[in-house]
């Protein structure tokens, strides 16, 4: 099997914690796994909020999901369980396998 095909998710409500931190953290990690994650497959949602799946980068990263596009998904801090918790189960629902 080749390279595992890695991508990373990072969203933001606000500037509390800004995405491009998330962004570094989530590229460390990466690194550690000896992953490589090119920049079209670093998907970011700046001043989205999570109670909406109306998000332009979770788009994008849904369609390239669907397409089986990737492998492995890096996520910096998803929402907390209950949160958004419709939002969350209709976007579990929209991924291939997302509710094995």
């Amino acid at each position: 099997m080749g390279e595992l095909r890695a991508a990373v998710y990072a969203r933001a409500a606000s500037d509390h914690v800004p995405v491009a931190d998330q962004l570094a953290a989530l590229r460390v990690q990466v690194a550690a796994d000896e992953l490589r994650v090119p920049t079209e497959r670093e998907f970011v949602d700046n001043g989205c909020s999570g109670a909406t799946l109306a998000r332009p980068g979770l788009e994008r990263l849904r369609q390239l999901v669907t397409d089986g596009g990737i492998d492995r998904l890096y996520v910096h801090s998803p929402d907390p369980p209950g949160a958004h918790s419709r939002a969350s189960s209709a976007a579990l629902e929209r991924v291939p396998g997302g509710r094995d």
